[in-house]
Order: structure tokens, then C-alpha cells, then sequence
């Protein structure tokens, strides 16, 4: 067996333990399964909590992978209410299926980051990362990562890409590119705007790319079609959207409507 279809049966079987596991919940509450974009790890915290403290009869579990691999769990019955994807293919993907309920939905827009944790000068833009001195970039695997989809766009469209490629280290997603920076691997990478609000992110260099450089990153959600009550799944539609939730994403460098 392939190791990428292996990968992918295992992860796929991880999510489904995952969602055997006895949760936290207190007699009388609603569990809600909720799988969501690695790009969100630090927002998310905030907002379930805000959400929990509104429906304390809501218990929300949280998994985060990439955008890609999530949806193919989806579609391979892994028992999800709620998928906040980093794109809005593949939301719009399982729509089409007939998989959900509702039409998707627009939560966030997210910023993509050139991000070190040592100091460097971006004043040259991302063609700093041509400088020999630079050996290994990290990228979230653009095949199923929004955000590594981005940064092969805006590379491409500075004609970098082929040129940097015997350089690139992929991750499954966008966290495991910022952890491979964190940990010493390599000493650049592209991460999540939002991810600069993380303590573990806190110091080196950074250069946010411009508007415009890369296609714009447009973050979708959908409530998954199951055989359980829609209320909970739809009340936390409702509160991603709300002002409050807004501003949350907003203060995590998000841009919202």
C-alpha cells in the first residue's frame, strides 16, 4: 500500500476513535463534533469558549487536520457536524454531494505570512528566499492545505517557484510548516496570519504578503448531513457569524465581512 493512501486510511480511522471517545459532556448535554482547518488552532479555543459559555447545554469537540484530508474523511463517513475548511472548494465539493445541510457558509478570510524565528530582512520581499543563505523552506503541502496552495500561488506569480522547489520541506498542513520552523528544521516558512497571535510564535521575523499576491484565501464552513438533531450544528453556524465571533477572528488576524 502507498504510504499517502495509508496516511490517509489512518487518519481516517484516527477521526473515527476520535468520535468513540467518551466525551466530557455532562448528563444533558449535546455533544458537537466540529472539524476544523489547522490554520484555526488558536483561534478556535476562543471562540468555543465564548459559544459554551452562551449554550451550556452544548458541549463542542474540536479536530483539526488539514483542509483536505478533513474532507476526505468526510466523504468517507467520518461522523463530523461541522467542517470549517481553509477554502471554499471543498465545502462547496460536498454541497454538490448532496453531503450537507444548508448551503455553505463564509466565516473568515485569512492572510498568508512569511514567518522566522530568527531575525531576517524582508526588504527584498520573498525574494529573500532565494538568498543562499536560506537552505530550507517550509510549505504546507499545497495539494490538500489552502494556505500551501496560496504560497506555491504567490511564488508562481513571482516566478520563484521552480527556482525555490529543491528547497521546500512540506507539511500535512499549515501548523505542522510553522512547527517545523519552531523546532529548528528550517529556517523559514509560510504560515497563517493568525498564527502570529500564538505566544509559541512570538518574536523573530515576519513579512506578510500583500493583498493581491496570491489568491485570495476565502474560509467556508458547512453544517454535514447526519441522522441527529440539526440545532446544535445550526446554533453554532449562527454564532460564527455573529459580531461577537467576528471580532474574535478579527482580533486573530482574521478579516471578516
Amino acid at each position: 500500500m502507498a504510504l499517502k493512501e495509508w496516511l490517509s486510511k489512518l487518519s481516517f480511522y484516527v477521526a473515527l476513535c476520535l468520535a468513540a471517545l467518551p466525551s466530557l459532556a455532562v448528563a444533558g448535554q449535546d455533544v458537537l463534533s466540529v472539524a476544523a482547518a489547522s490554520n484555526l488552532t488558536y483561534v478556535m479555543p476562543a471562540i468555543i469558549k465564548k459559544f459554551e459559555g452562551r449554550h451550556k447545554d452544548i458541549k463542542v469537540r474540536l479536530s483539526l487536520a488539514s483542509t483536505g484530508n478533513i474532507y476526505s474523511q468526510i466523504k468517507n463517513g467520518a461522523p463530523f457536524d461541522i467542517f470549517l475548511s481553509a477554502d471554499r472548494e471543498r465545502p462547496d465539493l460536498l454541497f454538490d454531494a448532496g453531503m450537507t445541510r444548508g448551503e455553505p457558509f463564509t466565516y473568515a478570510s485569512g492572510g498568508l505570512v512569511l514567518w522566522s524565528d530568527k531575525e531576517i530582512s524582508f526588504v527584498e520581499g520573498l525574494f529573500v528566499l532565494s538568498s543562499p543563505m536560506i537552505k530550507k523552506i517550509s510549505i504546507a503541502n499545497p495539494r490538500h492545505a489552502p494556505y500551501g496552495a496560496a504560497a506555491k500561488n504567490a511564488l508562481e506569480t513571482a516566478g520563484l517557484w521552480e527556482v525555490l522547489r529543491p528547497k521546500f520541506i512540506y507539511g500535512e498542513n499549515v501548523g505542522q510548516a510553522a512547527q517545523f520552523v519552531k523546532s529548528g528544521s528550517v529556517q523559514i516558512g509560510f504560515i497563517a496570519e493568525s498564527m502570529l497571535k500564538s505566544p509559541a510564535m512570538q518574536g523573530g521575523s515576519s513579512y506578510i504578503l500583500p493583498a493581491g499576491s496570491y489568491d485570495a484565501i476565502t474560509q467556508r464552513g458547512v453544517i454535514i448531513k447526519r441522522d441527529k438533531s440539526l440545532a446544535p450544528a445550526m446554533l453554532f453556524r449562527d454564532f460564527l457569524l455573529s459580531d461577537e465571533a467576528k471580532a474574535i477572528f478579527k482580533e486573530f488576524g482574521y478579516g471578516v465581512d
